[in-house]
């Protein structure tokens, strides 16, 4: 099962807001980020299907660089103090050194914190002597990798002096494997390498190079600056805070965090458990090493007291982790694991044994950043879901007593220094309130509702809830998974998941079998508990509940909802009007029951506080405020109102874009038979000033960038017949261009040319105006 498009709609909006990146319309490409915010290779994207697989590690430990602690003299040099002793100091505590070995081409397996695996990436690094099959060989992450293959020798110093010229600095904090084993970008520690084997002028020109290509240089948390330059020289490296180490050790302790959680997703179990005994190892000597040097600690977050975190905070998990690789060493190897291996055992009650036994494999992905992982999707959970009831003990016992991981990891963006391993306590969680369909905040809690309700079905202990006057916190939940589709399933975290319904008959509601001859009925529970007032503890009062209770209600008995609807209605404005209390959104969906009711006053009460607000009160909204117009175009009161919100130049609805961070940031097609819509859109199109450009890609598709909806990427347009553009042409389009490209997209104009003259494309626009105005349109 997959998120649902909604779910992953949602997210690839907030990617786009939040990064800057791509558009929604545009695909990430394999590999890292650049300074400048474009693309070198996002992890989004699967791997190639020319490049090949990652192949396992199967040595039993990693080697060591010939000369790893053979003795190192600091040069002399015009370059810091700091900088010396911070490259040697790296070295000592294991940084691979490179004296003593060959620099050649070679192919390296990666990870990808997206799908475990990065495929091999052809880089250059040096090979450590040796002659047998495995070779092995030092990247310039500073770790150690086993080879694929290794090609010719090739020259450092050419290597060196092009990566000083013609590369970039790299502003991220998190730099993806299969970008860290390769030589660009600038990254302090190359400059260690350089340092390491002699090549002190080298090292010094790309620490300067560096310089030049980031003046505001951070270092892991530190917040450290260089003066912006353009020539800097060896004394910008001298500032007294200026101290390197925590920048660079933690380039390096990163690579070795991210190459071991990705060894460990994918199940290349020797590599993740070399990785993490080093790192537990070498921890504390990093702490130890940027608390005496006088680096600077972050505060915790929220206050402003002295920073207490630790330095290097991804490491945050590791003796956890370290613990559950070692555990599944200690168990040994299984078996391939396949799903159906537990899922085909016949006695139910040793198959849920078995598939509790393998919550552990788990290896759902996450979906997007900002997102999540679907983990009632992963086979192991989905199969565990299926087995309904009969789960629940074993997996309550699991959720309380089971300490292990799984081999899913989610993370908050991947260009960011923090991943987080899932456990199977979670995953525990997330497959009993799937099962359930309830949500809880303890395990406890969770264990309180079985045993209370265990003995009946799922509707029965729906309507048993509605029923039961202590169980006020749980009625919104109970009525919800009354009026939810049959076609739709919900799981915790937002995803959902939407089978094709029925083409002749309406879909089911899962509480369809309440519609029995009982007493109470559902819909007079659902009255009862939308209309009562507490009148033992007034304070207790929830108005904004009892108006999601009638919307439910709405669902499940339309008529009976309406006076339900009218009553609260009238309270919710009474409550705007004298306490403040924002209740516009229950406004909202109660004069759409009451609308769908056939109520002719349904939306007199909406419509007078409708004409009070503004777009910005809504945006971190889909602009659901503005539904009614959508849903009840022809209603004269919202026909009244939208003129007075789009239609009068005063008001703070006349003007686009309506900033929103989740919906329609442009042109909003749904509103368009309304006249006041029409008059705000005819304004739009005779606006001229510059917005951005567009550039015409295929027959019918342009690549845009709007600067003031903060958007770009590629959209289909239709041009007009006599067109004359071609592949390549490109223009800068005013902000009426844009707003007639939509409409003409839509069909809602006749199709204008944006690569024409400006003349032909004003002539164009009043046509738009003239169309836009027809009585009736």
């Amino acid at each position: 099962m997959k998120p649902s498009a909604s779910v992953i709609a949602a997210g690839v909006i907030l990617i786009c807001t939040a990064m800057g990146l791509w558009s929604a319309e545009t695909k990430p490409t394999p590999s890292g980020l650049i300074s400048d915010g474009s693309t070198i290779g996002m992890e989004g994207s699967n791997v190639s299907p020319t490049q090949k697989a990652s192949p396992f590690f199967e040595g039993s430990g990693l080697p060591q660089p010939p000369q790893q602690g053979a003795a190192w003299s600091l040069p002399t040099t015009t370059l810091p103090t700091n900088y010396l002793t911070a490259a040697a100091l790296l070295f000592q505590q294991g940084m691979a050194d490179p004296r003593g070995c060959e620099y050649r081409e070679i192919e390296v397996g990666t990870g990808s914190i997206w799908r475990g695996d990065g495929g091999v990436v052809k880089t250059r690094g040096w090979v450590l002597p040796g002659q047998d099959e495995q070779r092995f060989a030092v990247c310039w992450n500073g770790l150690v990798y086993p080879v694929v293959s290794m090609g010719t020798n090739v020259d450092l110093e050419s290597d060196a002096r092009n990566l000083v010229t013609n590369s970039f600095g790299f502003r991220r904090s998190a730099m993806a494997e299969s970008g860290s084993v390769l030589l660009q970008p600038l990254r302090g520690i190359q400059g260690c390498f350089l340092l390491r084997l002699g090549k002190v002028e080298l090292a010094t020109e790309l620490w300067l190079a560096q310089a030049r290509a980031i003046p505001s240089l951070r270092g892991g948390s530190t917040g450290q600056f260089l003066r912006e330059t353009n020539a800097p020289t060896t004394n910008d490296l001298r500032f007294p805070d200026i101290d390197p180490f925590l920048s660079w050790a933690g380039d390096w302790t990163w690579a070795l965090f991210d190459r071991m959680i990705c060894a460990h997703m994918r199940g290349d179990q020797k590599l993740a458990l070399a990785d993490a005994r080093d790192l537990i190892a070498v921890q504390p000597k990093v702490e130890e090493a940027c608390a005496s040097r006088g680096s600077k600690r972050e505060p915790v977050y929220g206050s402003q007291k002295p920073g207490s975190r630790p330095y290097l905070e991804f490491l945050g998990q590791l003796p956890e982790v370290l613990a559950d690789l070692e555990r599944r060493e200690k168990e040994g190897a299984r078996s391939e694991f396949d799903t159906r291996k537990s899922t085909n055992v016949i006695d139910q009650i040793q198959r849920i044994k078995a598939l509790v036994r393998d919550l552990d494999q788990v290896q759902a992905r996450q979906w997007a950043q900002p997102g999540g992982v679907h983990l009632a999707g992963d086979g192991v959970v989905a199969a565990l879901i299926a087995e309904g009831d009969a789960a629940v003990e074993p997996l309550l016992d699991c959720l309380e007593n089971d300490k292990r991981l799984t081999r899913s990891v989610s993370f908050g963006r991947d260009f960011h220094r923090g991943r987080t391993v899932e456990s199977v306590h979670h995953v525990a969680w997330v497959a009993l309130q799937t099962i359930l369909q309830a949500g809880f905040s303890t395990p406890s809690e969770m264990r309180a509702y079985w045993a209370k309700y265990k003995g009946l079905k799922l509707e029965e202990r729906w309507y048993a809830i509605l029923k039961d006057d202590a169980a006020r916190s749980r009625w919104q939940e109970a009525a919800a998974n009354i009026v939810q589709p049959e076609n739709v399933t919900r799981f915790p975290g937002g995803f959902s998941t939407e089978k094709p319904g029925p083409t002749n008959a309406p879909v089911r509601l899962r509480g369809d079998l309440l519609r029995d001859e009982r007493t109470p009925s559902v819909t007079g529970l659902l009255t009862r508990h939308a209309l009562e007032v507490p009148t033992n503890n007034i304070g207790a009062y929830d108005l904004s509940a009892c108006c999601q209770l009638a919307g439910y209600l709405g669902q499940w008995d339309l008529q009976a909802a309406l006076p339900v609807a009218k009553t609260l209605t009238k309270r919710a404005s009474t409550v705007m009007k004298y306490s403040g209390e924002q209740l516009g959104g229950n406004l909202t969906s109660l004069s759409i029951v009451r609308g769908k009711a056939g109520d002719a006053s349904a939306f007199d009460d909406y419509a007078e506080w409708i004409v009070t607000t503004s777009p910005k009160q809504f945006e971190m909204s889909n602009l659901e405020c503005l539904e009614p117009f959508r849903r009840f175009p022809t209603n004269a009161h919202l026909r009244a109102a939208s003129e007075e919100l789009f239609g009068q130049t005063n008001s703070p609805w006349s003007r686009l874009p309506w900033k929103s961070s989740f919906g329609k940031p442009g042109i909003d097609s749904e509103l368009i038979e309304l006249p006041g819509y029409r008059s705000l859109l005819c304004r739009e199109l005779q606006k001229t000033n510059a917005c951005g450009t567009i550039s015409l890609q295929l027959p019918g598709q342009v690549r845009y960038s709007i600067t003031n909806l903060n958007q770009a990427g590629v959209i289909e347009i239709i041009l007009p017949a006599d067109s004359s553009a071609t592949n390549g042409s490109t223009a800068a389009i005013r902000w009426g261009d844009w707003i007639a490209l939509t409409l003409a997209k839509s069909r809602h104009i006749a199709p204008i040319d944006p690569f024409a003259p400006p003349a032909q494309r004003d002539h164009a626009i009043l046509s738009a105006v003239s169309t836009l105005q027809e009585p009736g349109k």
